[in-house]
Formats: C-alpha cells, sequence, structure tokens
C-alpha cells in the first residue's frame, strides 16, 4: 500500500522502514524517513571546464586525424592544380562548410531581430 496505493484509506507509508530515496506522498512532499540529494545547478566555472576537456579531446582526435591521413591528395578547381595532405583537403572542406552554416544562421538570427522589432 502506501504513496502509490489506491485504495480509500491507504497510510502514507510513514513510520515503516526506509524507502528508497525520491519516495513521495499525496502532496509531493518526500515521505518521512527519506532523503532527496539537493539539486545542482551548473556554474560558469564548471561549464568552462566542460569545454576545456571537450576542447582538448577534439584536439586529439584532431591530431591522431592528420597523423594518419599525410598521403597526397590531387585537387582540381577551375582550372587550378594542387597536391595536399588528405587530411588538410578534409579539414579546408570541412571548415568551408562550418562557414556556411555559420553564414545561414546569423542570416537567420538577423532576420528573427528584425521581425522582433517591428512588433
Amino acid at each position: 500500500m502506501g504513496a502509490y496505493s489506491s485504495e480509500p484509506g491507504a497510510d502514507s507509508g510513514a513510520g515503516r522502514g526506509a524507502e528508497p530515496d525520491g519516495v513521495v506522498d499525496a502532496e509531493g512532499m518526500p515521505e518521512a524517513g527519506t532523503a532527496t540529494p539537493p539539486a545542482r545547478t551548473p556554474t560558469r566555472a564548471s561549464a568552462g571546464w566542460t569545454a576545456v576537456v571537450i576542447g582538448l579531446v577534439v584536439l586529439i582526435l584532431l591530431v591522431i586525424f592528420i597523423a594518419q591521413n599525410t598521403q597526397q591528395a590531387s585537387i582540381n578547381f577551375l582550372g587550378a592544380h594542387a597536391r595536399w595532405p588528405t587530411s588538410a583537403v578534409i579539414l579546408v572542406a570541412a571548415a568551408a562548410g562550418a562557414a556556411v552554416a555559420v553564414v545561414a544562421g546569423v542570416a537567420r538570427i538577423l532576420e528573427l531581430r528584425r521581425g522582433a522589432r517591428k512588433r
């Protein structure tokens, strides 16, 4: 029986043995004898350290990628010819794609701001 019982007159379970953390009574309050951990809010420092760790992981993966892709690739574009390492070609293409995405995102943000000012 206890907090999840649908029977009328069911007790809340208070006074019985300890139940798992997070058990609540009918009013949504923690039952007697249960402890709920305090909610943690992330800080700017923790967000910064998280970004540093993610950045280091990405950097390590990037160095491994460059080290494993040193063979030359032939590039032909509008009559220009060049030979670059495969890793450099892929990284330049990825950077160009990211730049296009950033330009599109900035254009959309500016469009939304203009629309918000008109209202």
